[in-house]
């Protein structure tokens, strides 16, 4: 699984980019003779929102609820945009010259 972040109006293209990357690592554990899961990229945008062409993906290969999916897609936004926010703290206060926060967590 390929958790990534993308702009959003390209969520399909970068799910499209990230497959092709991971295909040699792929062909090349298949034919070491292992069996392995399909690659799940799962793409969040600038907003810090999630991609319905991830929840459709986890919905047809794994089969779980949709009703599952769309409350984990949500604790999902909700950490993007803690981190989100940290980033755009620190960004101010070195842009300020301020000192950064000891806490490495976002709040």
């Amino acid at each position: 699984m390929e958790f990534t972040y993308c702009n959003d109006r390209i969520p399909d293209e970068t799910i499209t980019r990230k497959t092709e990357k991971y295909k040699p690592l792929i062909n090349n554990i298949i034919n070491r003779g292992w069996k392995i899961d399909p690659l799940v990229v799962i793409t969040a945008g600038a907003r810090a929102t999630t991609h319905t062409p991830s929840m459709k993906s986890i919905l047809t290969i794994f089969k779980i609820p949709m009703m599952n999916i769309k409350h984990t897609f949500e604790e999902i936004n909700v950490i993007a945009i803690q981190y989100a926010m940290s980033i755009i703290l620190h960004k101010r206060r070195i842009e300020n010259n301020e000192p950064l926060p000891t806490d490495t967590q976002p709040p």
